[in-house]
């Protein structure tokens, strides 16, 4: 019972992501034009990445955890503490190695990228002023 709460809530994350792919494509086709941030494309990469590492987790608890964790540690909410921080650590650890998960870019860094706002500079705001 308590590993299929688990694996709910550790599946629930790429869920969530899926669900916002799919409504960011649908809103985006249902407004025909294309927005110049693209969100959409980022929440899937995120959604096949934390599917990854929830199916990893799945398998390590199920294979791993549950049979030799409770042999090297006796003590009775060991193996819990073990598989609540798992997830989220195995997440934060592979994160840097899933690849060009960047966030998408906001409206000011669109703008600035194709030169029509110059980013701010104290220097010459100070020049200006004297």
């Amino acid at each position: 019972m308590w590993n299929n709460f688990l694996y709910g809530i550790w599946l629930s994350v790429p869920i969530i992501f899926f669900i916002q792919f799919s409504y960011n494509r649908i809103t985006e086709l249902r407004k025909k034009k294309h927005d110049p941030i693209n969100r959409s494309n980022y929440y899937l990469q995120v959604g096949v990445f934390t599917l990854f590492c929830s199916v990893f987790a799945i398998l390590v608890n199920e294979y791993f955890l549950i049979t030799s964790i409770p042999t090297l540690i006796h003590t009775d909410y060991a193996l819990e503490t073990i598989q609540i921080v798992f997830y989220p650590l195995l997440v934060s650890f592979l994160a840097p190695y899933a690849g060009s998960n960047k966030p998408p870019e906001t409206l000011q860094d669109h703008i600035q990228k194709h030169g029509l706002l110059k980013p701010f500079n104290s220097k010459n705001n100070e020049n200006s002023r004297r």
